[in-house]
């Protein structure tokens, strides 16, 4: 065989192999908007069906099939933070708990992708499936933000396509990334070029706002436990009968992670209202009509609170004592890194753990608040900026101080 018959067999094979690895891409593709797409259809049946179940159960209803499915959808757009308006006012509180859904879908599918890329050896083979997935996932959620209209009562459809898509990445792209070996956290911060300050922040921060959290989730709970029979009253009243209470029940504790998000405001100080004005603080509470959900019955009632809970806003002091003290306590010479760290270079990480802390609780605020209908429910939950101006106060100064008595105390 002459040089140039050898030099066009080879150029012939690498013009199949590179046709059979466009042909096996577009598959991947295609495969992805289908699973994006498939993906979304379960999400929305696991809303819809409870909600018909309960329509088909009730012998009081005079809405028709449509009417119910078209209420389902709404719901389902809702918990993809998609608001919907409604005469007078708009619905944008979200029961976190119920977000879980979607997302945990989104994970499942994300986790198969990751698995894919592993087994062909390559994370940057993720990013064609996962922007695929994406789309096709995003693709229902927009095409049901236009058609879920109707009796005065409709999403706000420009919210959808943006929501699909976010929704879609948050739930899948960390489950890929694991799936394929590759840690999550220093993955992301590589690819925003995180500086090494922020880095050895996070942990120190997320620490101090999950201790915030914890005494949020607390006061939650003590609430209830204190509010129980109020709660259980008002679940009567509604007499939603066997089926209807049983999703009211799961509606309402998918409720909770909201309340944790108001009690972070209620310990950070600036509190949290139910409607226009109305406020719930550790100085006391003054409430007005409340919507008929029963889990609210555990918010205090109008009137004085116990004076011992004023002390709540030095706990997220005491958290970014602990983030401060965590940061000084890291030692100055590191494998790897620049040693010798100067007392305003600790300082300065302790302001940025700090600032992570206030970031993924404010972050929790601001989704968990919103409007829940027309007149005064139009503001519901605590004041996102309030919340953080103070948390930004409490724990940068808690965070700061720490550090700089640590660091005095270790070069005595």
């Amino acid at each position: 065989m002459s040089l140039l018959d050898r030099t066009r067999t080879h150029d012939h094979a690498s013009g199949v192999e590179r046709a059979r690895a466009r042909a096996g891409e577009a598959t991947g593709i295609v495969m992805a908007l289908l699973t994006g797409l498939w993906t979304a259809a379960i999400s929305w049946l696991a809303i819809a069906l409870p909600v018909l179940l309960v329509w088909a159960a009730s012998a009081q209803t005079t809405a028709t099939w449509g009417q119910a499915t078209r209420l389902a959808t709404q719901g389902w757009l809702l918990l993809h933070h998609v608001a919907v308006d409604v005469p007078g006012g708009r619905v944008s509180v979200v029961p976190l708990g119920l977000s879980l859904v979607p997302l945990g879908l989104c994970w499942l599918a994300g986790r198969r992708m990751g698995t894919a890329a592993d087994d062909a050896g390559g994370v940057a083979s993720l990013l064609t499936p996962l922007a695929g997935f994406a789309a096709g996932y995003a693709l229902p959620v927009l095409v049901a933000g236009l058609v879920a209209h109707g009796d005065g009562v409709g999403p706000a459809a420009w919210q959808a396509l943006p929501a699909g898509l976010l929704v879609a990445l948050l739930g899948a792209a960390p489950a890929a990334l694991r799936a394929a070996g590759v840690p999550v956290l220093p993955a992301l911060a590589e690819l925003v070029r995180l500086p090494s300050t922020w880095r050895r922040a996070a942990r120190p921060g997320a620490l101090a706002a999950a201790l915030v959290l914890l005494v949020a989730a607390l006061l939650v709970l003590v609430a209830v436990v204190v509010g129980h029979d109020r709660v259980l009253t008002l679940h009567r009243a509604l007499d939603a009968g066997v089926v209807g209470g049983g999703l009211l029940a799961l509606a309402q504790a998918a409720l909770l992670p909201d309340l944790v998000g108001w009690a972070v405001g209620f310990v950070a100080g600036p509190g949290f209202a139910l409607g226009a004005g109305t406020s719930v603080t550790t100085g006391g509470s003054s409430l007005g009509l409340l919507p008929l959900v029963p889990v609210l019955g555990a918010v205090p009632p109008s009137g004085a609170l116990p004076s011992v809970l004023v002390v709540l806003p030095l706990l997220p002091v005491l958290a970014g004592a602990v983030a401060g003290w965590l940061v000084a306590r890291r030692p100055d010479d590191v494998p790897g890194e620049d040693g010798g760290r100067t007392t305003t270079t600790v300082l300065l990480e302790a302001l940025a753990a700090a600032v992570v802390a206030v970031v993924l609780l404010t972050a929790l605020v601001l989704l968990s608040g919103g409007g829940a209908g027309p007149g005064a429910l139009r503001t519901v939950g605590a004041s996102a900026w309030r919340v953080a101006l103070v948390l930004a106060g409490e724990v940068g100064a808690g965070a700061v101080v720490a550090a700089w008595i640590t660091r005095r105390r270790q070069h005595a």
